[in-house]
């Protein structure tokens, strides 16, 4: 369908233009039209390379059509907020990133 085309476009050209920002005490986790979450710096605990998603359904993945590059572990489950109000709390977060590396040394 249509609006269905549409959708996907807008959530690709999101994922482009909404990225992941790191500030000095925050780090900004935007993924495309979905989740949004302002995470201190103080509660991610281990960030960590991952070659295959692990199969855990209590991770949020955070890729589209790619697979995951990043692991974010938090000290303490952190709510995030998805489309339509909609609020998740987590312990990790599984993401794609253009330069994983660069964001885990700016993490670490």
């Amino acid at each position: 369908h249509a609006y269905t085309l549409l959708w996907l476009t807008a959530a690709y050209q999101a994922a482009r233009l909404r990225p992941v920002v790191v500030f000095s005490d925050t780090l900004l986790f935007r993924f495309s039209l979905v989740w949004t979450a302002e995470i201190p710096r103080s509660k991610i605990a281990v960030v960590e390379p991952i070659k295959t998603m692990p199969e855990d359904k209590t991770i949020l993945r955070a890729a589209f059509g790619d697979e995951p590059r990043l692991l974010l572990t938090f000290t303490e489950p952190l709510a995030v907020q998805g489309l339509f109000g909609i609020r998740k709390r987590v312990l990790q977060i599984a993401l794609s990133v253009d330069e994983p590396e660069k964001l885990r040394v700016a993490l670490c």
